[in-house]
């Protein structure tokens, strides 16, 4: 799988939840490959893209043709609609220029609307001066939503103390409704879980403090509570 900190390492894996043979890997500096039969054989299948950088890649549920990747230190998104043959620059919207995209969701019965998570670099929210020692690695979290199938896409307002965001969850039974999971920036790592019931608009906190750091939150079957 690779180590976390290191350029060569796996940041995410999908799985054709139709065809248990076709995987799609996302590199942290080597692109998205994919294989047909099961990883004895793999191929390069974002090359001509303008990122190579890669931190996630999301099968839509309602449709294993359709990809979402999540680029590195402001790759953007791309969306592919035949199986990683050809790719879409979707990013109109987002407002930084480093976003670290960590994960998508896609809304049950809906690919229109989708939801993005991720982290923006200590050195774009601090007025482009990077923080010493390893506040070079204070990351912040942002949240971004799309009901047009990535052509727009609206920032969701989060409160300030996360630091990271990873992977959300929308719940099956009620598609206004969706879990996400990060990190808080004050002192050591803490988990933080956000929750929204009216589709983004608002977030509140759903964690008592005493989490470790998250890299993701999921349900349990269909079940939202």
């Amino acid at each position: 799988i690779g180590p976390a900190m290191m350029a060569g390492r796996v940041a995410d894996i999908a799985v054709n939840h139709r065809d248990r043979s076709t995987w799609y890997v996302a590199v942290g500096s080597g692109g998205v490959w994919k294989t047909d039969n099961r990883g004895t054989t793999w191929n390069p299948v974002f090359d001509s893209e303008g990122s190579y950088s890669i931190g996630s890649i999301t099968i839509d549920p309602n449709n294993p043709d359709t990809l979402w990747v999540g680029t590195q230190f402001g790759g953007g998104v791309f969306r592919s609609d035949d199986g990683g043959m050809n790719w879409y620059s979707l990013s109109n919207g987002i407002q930084e220029r480093a976003l670290t995209i960590r994960g998508f969701t896609v809304e049950p019965g809906n690919s229109d609307v989708v939801y993005l998570a991720g982290e923006i670099s200590s050195w774009e929210w601090n007025n482009d001066i990077p923080l010493p020692g390893l506040g070079l690695d204070m990351v912040k979290g942002a949240i971004y939503k799309t009901s047009d199938g990535g052509q727009n896409w609206s920032y969701q307002t989060v409160p300030s103390e996360v630091q990271g965001f990873f992977l959300l969850r929308i719940a099956a039974l009620d598609i206004n409704t969706a879990w996400i999971g990060g990190s808080s920036a004050a002192g050591l790592p803490q988990g933080v879980i956000l929750y929204t019931s009216d589709g983004g608009a608002t977030w509140t906190r759903q964690d008592d403090g005493s989490l470790p750091g998250l890299w993701g939150v999921g349900f349990v079957g269909d079940c939202p509570n």
